[in-house]
């Protein structure tokens, strides 16, 4: 697999059937590239909601995220991205 990594703040949104590896895949990418790898389940995890709880800025969101996860989530905000967070949402259709 090649990956490339750049300063940009990237989102990647993956949506798709249930139960077609889609974690899987993220998590695999994630332990194995990354520093840190973060998983947020909205459903699952009662500490979820707290992460954008009276956040004003970047910064406070990523320290509320740290909090939550138990580890840095990232080491300098202006060069270096060291992980990769899963948020998972089940939505109703």
């Amino acid at each position: 697999m090649t990956t490339s990594r750049t300063n940009e703040d990237k989102i990647l949104l993956i949506e798709g059937a249930r139960q077609i590896g889609k974690s899987y895949i993220i998590r695999d990418v994630g332990t194995e590239l990354y520093d840190n790898y973060v998983e947020i389940n909205f459903v699952e995890d009662d500490a979820g909601d707290k992460i954008f709880k009276n956040v004003r800025t970047t910064e406070e969101f990523y320290l509320n995220l740290s909090m939550v996860a138990g580890s840095k989530i990232w080491t300098d905000m202006k060069t270096h991205w060291s992980s990769l967070m899963k948020f998972s949402i089940i939505r109703n259709f």
